[in-house]
């Protein structure tokens, strides 16, 4: 077996949990806590796809760390803090829709990032440089309205960090703007 897909359910593991061969991982509608996912995700080594789709994360900070991953795509909420060390990811995908505007880091530079699509993203203003900046290495990039909207908006408030941030994309070889 090498996908593995939950949906629907609490994310509730063994006290030790090892799988070797699975190289995607897809969480649909589940209910994360307690470090849990963290768990799951270090307990899979050759980990290159996470998906995680409208998941509900009860109060904790969320890292996100493999050297393996490949490929992640997050649609919906996500916790108040995110750390993402992926440094060999190739495909990024967000659509995060927050009650608040969450805190997102980037621990790594992604430099083997060939594609990045960005639609709504609900996160503060410092985590935007953060952003921008990770996804600087890119070839194909697909942005949202709603991506350039909220961008705009951070802009006027006047936060003297984004006013000044200049971001070279020079790998970019294409980009598609939709609704």
């Amino acid at each position: 077996m090498t996908e593995f897909s939950l949906s629907s359910t609490d994310l509730s593991l063994p006290a030790s949990v090892s799988l070797l061969s699975i190289r995607i991982l897809k969480l649909l509608n589940v209910n994360n806590k307690d470090g849990q996912l963290e768990v799951l995700i270090s307990a899979i080594p050759s980990l290159e796809t996470l998906l995680l789709e409208r998941c509900a994360f009860k109060n904790y900070n969320l890292t996100i760390s493999s050297t393996q991953l490949k490929n992640f795509y997050i649609y919906g909420g996500i916790p108040s803090s995110v750390v993402i060390s992926t440094p060999n990811l190739i495909s990024l995908k967000f659509n995060i829709n927050n009650k608040k505007p969450a805190t997102m880091t980037f621990d790594c530079d992604l430099l083997s990032l060939s594609n990045a699509m960005i639609g709504n993203v609900d996160i503060c203003s410092q985590s935007w440089i953060q952003l921008l900046s990770a996804i600087k290495n890119a070839r194909s990039l697909i942005l949202s309205e709603n991506f350039f909207q909220q961008l705009v908006q951070e802009v006027r408030k006047d936060d003297p960090l984004l006013n000044f941030i200049q971001i070279p994309f020079y790998n970019l070889k294409g980009l598609e703007l939709v609704k």
